[in-house]
């Protein structure tokens, strides 16, 4: 199998580089490296520093190194961002990536994994968890990107195209040989700004206490990254022996308030902040847990992980490393 990833130097590309590579499978990695960070594993592949737009070139490494998968993780990824700047990510994640997709399939590529989000759900009207084939309504351009996606891989998937697509909830952890995690503190992640809170001694911000949940707080399902890796090359393993199109929730199915998961870490005697609530953001859904029983179905998967404090506590290793 060779695969060609995209957007292989960031969170979720780095962690499944890394497994496959443990794998004894070398992918080929574009990247336009907007963090400026180039992680050494990248030495141990096929490196290109270019984006999805460039055809072109895509065309010729599909060729030269025989490419027939690709995994896409390359996107714009801020929800809050995309309803302030939505052209940028209409552009980006809908109509660029729209023609790359059509470029691999014109050009022989057999498998696609794609990496979708639970925002294409939307607000659920009922706090429960949500189905793949729950009502697809999302509230932010980022969610109506990834919806589009999806329905154009399923318009021109067929007996010689095969898609999976991975929608993501809420990814978490760094490995624990803090080889890869989230990149710059930049990012808008509750982790990230729990971790900016933690460092510099500043309140942390809860967006929203009036959320229809019993607390007020937003409910997510937390993953964490290697688990998430590890569905990237499952899927693949599926897509290769079933030659059928799936579309599943990538998740824990475990139900966490914001302030729940606050007030567990604010527990822990070597840490020291303190919390208070603020208005909702823009396009923040109040519930979102995984139904994942189809995923642990079809591909046989269970998490390793489970301790959402571990979890937690590996990104802020991470984070302390990386900002040295």
């Amino acid at each position: 199998m060779n695969i060609l990833i995209t957007g292989g130097a960031g969170y979720i590309g780095a962690a499944t580089s890394y497994l496959l590579l443990n794998k004894k499978i070398k992918p080929v990695i574009i990247d336009k490296l907007v963090h400026k960070k180039k992680s050494i594993f990248l030495k141990k592949s096929l490196f290109f520093k270019t984006n999805i737009s460039n055809l072109n070139l895509v065309k010729k490494i599909i060729k030269k190194y025989k490419i027939n998968c690709v995994m896409h993780f390359a996107a714009f990824k801020n929800v809050e961002e995309s309803i302030l700047n939505p052209r940028k990510y209409y552009d980006n994640n809908y109509l660029i990536t729209k023609k790359f997709i059509n470029c691999c399939k014109e050009s022989g590529i057999k498998y696609f994994i794609f990496s979708s989000s639970a925002a294409v759900y939307g607000n659920i009207k009922k706090n429960k968890k949500v189905l793949e084939n729950s009502a697809l309504k999302p509230i932010s351009i980022y969610g109506l990107t990834k919806k589009k996606i999806e329905q154009h891989l399923y318009k021109i998937s067929d007996k010689n195209f095969y898609f999976f697509s991975l929608r993501y909830f809420n990814v978490l952890g760094a490995d624990k040989h803090l080889r890869y995690g989230p990149i710059g503190l930049k990012n808008n992640s509750f982790s990230n700004n729990l971790y900016k809170a933690v460092i510099s001694n500043k309140v942390f911000k809860i967006f929203g206490d009036n959320h229809n949940t019993l607390d007020g707080t937003p409910v997510r399902d937390f993953i964490h990254i290697d688990d998430l890796a590890n569905i990237h090359y499952k899927s693949l393993v599926y897509l290769k022996t079933y030659k059928k199109s799936q579309i599943c929730n990538c998740g824990y199915g475990k139900a966490y308030s914001i302030k729940e998961v606050v007030d567990k870490i604010s527990k822990n005697k070597k840490i020291n902040f303190a919390y208070s609530f603020t208005k909702k953001r823009s396009g923040d859904i109040s519930y979102m847990v995984a139904d994942v029983r189809k995923l642990n179905k079809i591909i046989n998967w269970k998490p390793k992980h489970s301790d959402l404090k571990k979890m937690i506590f590996s990104e802020f290793r991470w984070n302390k490393q990386m900002n040295k």
